[in-house]
């Protein structure tokens, strides 16, 4: 069964990202390949094809960026 994901903000929370790292990843097309339907200005995801698509990416181990 296909988790479906309603927003930027949602998957940015389900993967312990700022949703600016989603937006930044749909601008570079990264999510595109993932992205079910865009209804308006909401796009859904399926979580599934987010986690192949990003395959250095785990929800259980997920990286954050260090400042320097």
């Amino acid at each position: 069964m296909k988790t479906i994901i309603k927003g930027n903000k949602l998957l940015a929370k389900t993967l312990g990202l700022h949703a600016n790292t989603i937006g930044r990843w749909r601008k570079q097309g990264l999510l595109d390949a993932a992205t079910v339907a865009t209804v308006g200005r909401t796009i859904l995801y399926d979580l599934d094809l987010v986690l192949t698509t990003l395959p250095n990416y785990s929800i259980a181990n997920p990286v954050k960026s260090q400042r320097r």
